[in-house]
């Protein structure tokens, strides 16, 4: 009998430490699982900020390219506007753009390439530039009766090479229309004093 009440009162007692053991690992549970919700949460709110930051940094970029979009356009149409001639060629001469002034002044220039006046010797004046480390030069060309000063730029970065061009042929009368009539006052003059001198 005696080891039949030890025998249960072992039994209570084994049930009590179920029951506190039991009572202690509760707490802990849900101290775990408040833990990781918590981590949850602050995963969540991490993602949905990183979220935001990467739809505005994405309306950014898109309004930066819609900006270099509508500025490359502008810097495209300035050339095909512009009244005078403006050509573009690789390092040997080969047409690579010509506006519409370009194709509309001189008509043969694709036809002729390298053998037209506007593009003659270009190969030779790359040379030169290149050796001297320019970059632009200006020369003046004669294309049916008609002047042209003549701007050609070399961009090494590219390697390209782009001639300015426009019609200085007015400009080249007047100037030898005053150069003859000095010439003639300086004629003049000169007699004067011939005969002045003659008396």
């Amino acid at each position: 009998a005696q080891a039949s009440i030890m025998k249960s009162e072992g039994t209570v007692s084994d049930k009590r430490q179920s029951v506190k053991h039991a009572s202690q690992s509760t707490p802990k549970g849900e101290g775990e699982i408040e833990y990781l919700t918590k981590c949850a949460i602050k995963t969540a709110t991490m993602l949905k900020d990183q979220a935001e930051a990467l739809q505005e940094l994405n309306l950014s970029l898109e309004q930066k390219v819609q900006n270099r979009t509508r500025e490359l356009a502008r810097l495209a149409s300035f050339p095909e506007h512009y009244p005078n001639p403006i050509i573009e060629t690789n390092l040997v001469g080969k047409i690579q753009y010509m506006n519409p002034a370009a194709r509309e002044t001189f008509p043969d220039l694709e036809l002729q390439t390298i053998r037209h006046p506007i593009l003659e010797g270009l190969p030779d004046i790359l040379q030169t530039l290149m050796s001297t480390h320019s970059t632009s030069v200006v020369r003046e060309a004669s294309v049916d009766c008609r002047v042209y000063e003549e701007k050609i730029t070399y961009f090494p970065e590219i390697h390209v090479v782009h001639l300015y061009s426009h019609d200085i042929t007015e400009r080249k009368k007047a100037a030898e229309f005053l150069s003859s009539q000095n010439q003639e006052l300086a004629e003049s003059r000169d007699r004067a004093l011939d005969a002045a001198r003659a008396k």
